[in-house]
């Protein structure tokens, strides 16, 4: 994902409480179903194409009793998190030709040389905190709105778009019961033409079509 653009800062864009808190004015969790597609914009001629996304409530991380669950994630317990400020989100990952364009109008140089190798289309890579509020300064200067990177709950609020399971589009996916995880319809992963080549870790038992790094836009969304 990409940049936020937002009018409250993060620190007032979401608030948490304990799963087990009242809340007399809560909205009930939406369903998949029940999640409208956002509206699509765009700022300025060198903006990313943002999906205004609205207020309100979610399940952030999973409950201890969740199929999913990993003890060693230090996701539990789970945390009702409402957000309070409706935002603009990029659809999708800045792209090495998005960067560019501001480094180029810039003059700047990341402090990775990776930073600006790749193919257009590629998502950015190596790319500093600092090389990243630089590039959102730009962007709020030639669009003359506020650009920053969202928040951890509105990142989760935003990829899991009403769903509460592990993964938006599954509960059970990534057990040994699986015979094909659905991870590759939706996500550049390390499936199995990692493990043909002996790359250590954990697999996805699927393909996506890609060795390695894909470019942007190239699975299902998440709506």
């Amino acid at each position: 994902m990409g940049p936020a653009r937002v009018k409250a800062a993060p620190a007032d864009a979401a608030s948490l409480s304990s799963l087990s808190s009242a809340t007399p004015t809560g909205v009930p969790l939406p369903t998949q179903a029940s999640v409208p597609v956002p509206a699509r914009l765009r700022d300025c001629a060198e903006c990313p194409e943002l999906l205004q996304l609205p207020a309100g409530e979610f399940l952030m991380s999973s409950s201890a009793d969740d199929y999913e669950h990993d003890l060693r994630s230090g996701e539990t317990p789970a945390l009702r998190v409402r957000i309070r400020q409706a935002f603009a989100l990029s659809s999708r990952e800045v792209t090495n030709k998005q960067f560019r364009a501001f480094l180029a109008a810039t003059r700047q140089q990341p402090k990775y040389s990776c930073a600006t190798q790749g193919v257009d289309d590629e998502p950015v890579r190596c790319v500093t905190s600092q090389d990243a509020e630089r590039y959102l300064l730009w962007l709020s200067a030639r669009s003359g709105r506020r650009y920053r990177l969202p928040s951890e709950s509105e990142l989760e609020f935003a990829l899991r778009a009403g769903t509460d399971t592990a993964r938006f589009w599954s509960g059970r996916d990534s057990h040994e019961g699986i015979s094909i995880s659905r991870a590759c319809d939706f996500c550049n992963v390390k499936d199995v033409t990692g493990r043909a080549i002996a790359s250590p870790g954990s697999w996805a038992r699927c393909t996506d079509g890609f060795l390695g790094l894909a470019p942007v836009a190239q699975f299902s969304a998440n709506l």
